[in-house]
């Protein structure tokens, strides 16, 4: 641009990164954390706040201004998905700021976004939180875009990232958390003695969890679900390091079974099923294959039926679906059992070139299980629902 205008470049040297006034300079500074030594700064420009990683990059930045009177430092930024990142400290700060919680007037804070509770899919929440939607991207556009998430609603947080600027946990969360726990509540689980239900049961062999999780159809056709899960003793520890969750604390709390050993003892799994069709009337339990033959077996000995379900998009779909459903119209019931909202958070779901879905995991040290039998028992609710449609027909 400067060397465009005749004005400017008569005035102005230009290089790879540096426009020059006489002794004033701008200069694009690519890694800030490691260039900012001993420059002596009057305005700094730093834009999209939500992808900077590490403190050291902000620390430099505020001390380059040190020496000058009226220094500014620009922060532009949209929503991000990492928590625990310094561009979400300043983010949380310029709210703290804007809402009067913290007087700091050296801050101006100009925030436009969408609330978590707002209706993402809303016209008139996108005008609120995009000042540029009409002039530098067209509403078009905008619904374009919300259809896709409608249509995938793997892509439902990057959307709210993208153009709602609301924060998210992670890029590709298939669950909206907030809503998750709206669904949240006090349950008597004596009122459930002896009725219908079905158990979906997740098997794992050292790394991932076991999960069983019962599911009981409500009047509104929604669901409340009531977990449990399982991990070797011996691995407890190693595993808190290496997920980075407490497991201890979750043994200690009763929301997680430690099985003695180093291997997660399918007997004690079984004898808990055993259990539980003793208190309730289960109609079913729906379990993968993999590593399931002796439980079943046992299973199978003891009068309790059992359905294979495939760990696959056809399989899985419409449970995929369903599961969504009721959590958006809070149609189902949790009781905040925090193993099982965990498993929840770190699921994503992949499509297949038909676009049905089905769970996947985000990284490798993610646990999925326990919303993965959340879903085997859903299924079987589905299945019967077809069954009986096609009776009917």
């Amino acid at each position: 641009m400067v060397q465009n205008n005749a004005d400017m470049s008569s005035v102005c040297s230009v290089r790879s990164k540096t426009i020059s006034y006489k002794n004033n300079h701008i200069q694009v500074v690519p890694n800030l954390g490691r260039s900012l030594g001993g420059m002596d700064i009057s305005m700094v420009v730093v834009d999209d706040v939500q992808s900077l990683s590490q403190n050291d990059v902000h620390d430099a930045l505020k001390c380059s201004t040190a020496a000058r009177r009226s220094p500014i430092v620009l922060y532009l930024a949209s929503a991000g998905s990492d928590k625990l990142s310094p561009g979400w400290s300043l983010h949380r700060y310029a709210e703290r700021v804007a809402s009067g919680e913290i007087d700091d007037p050296a801050w101006l804070v100009r925030i436009f976004a969408a609330s978590a509770e707002d209706d993402w899919t809303d016209p008139q929440v996108w005008r609120r939180s995009h000042p540029g939607l009409g002039t530098t991207i067209s509403e078009a556009f905008f619904r374009e875009e919300c259809s896709r998430a409608l249509a995938a609603p793997g892509n439902v947080d990057a959307f709210r990232r993208s153009f709602l600027n609301v924060w998210t946990d992670r890029s590709s969360r298939w669950i909206d958390m907030e809503q998750w726990d709206r669904c949240a509540r006090s349950i008597d689980w004596a009122r459930y003695q002896h009725r219908p239900c079905r158990i979906g049961v997740d098997l794992s062999a050292t790394m991932d969890l076991t999960a069983i999780v019962v599911a009981f159809m409500e009047a509104d056709g929604g669901y409340t679900l009531l977990p449990f899960a399982f991990c070797p003793e011996e691995t407890v520890d190693r595993r808190s390091r290496r997920d980075g969750v407490d497991y201890r604390e979750w043994v200690d709390g009763g929301f997680l079974t430690a099985t003695h050993g180093n291997t997660v003892d399918y007997t004690a799994v079984q004898e808990k099923i055993v259990e539980l069709c003793g208190q309730y009337s289960v109609l079913e339990v729906a379990y993968d294959k993999w590593c399931a033959s002796m439980l079943v077996a046992g299973l199978l000995e003891r009068g309790v039926a059992c359905a294979p379900v495939k760990q696959d998009a056809p399989s899985l779909n419409a449970a995929v679906r369903e599961f969504e459903t009721v959590i958006r119209d809070r149609r189902l019931r949790h009781d905040g059992n925090p193993v099982m909202r965990w498993c929840t958070a770190n699921a994503s779901v992949q499509a297949n070139p038909t676009g049905e879905l089905r769970p996947t995991k985000r990284r490798s040290r993610d646990r999925i299980d326990v919303a993965v039998a959340s879903l085997f028992a859903l299924s079987g609710y589905l299945r019967q629902t077809t069954d009986d449609r096609h009776t009917r027909q």
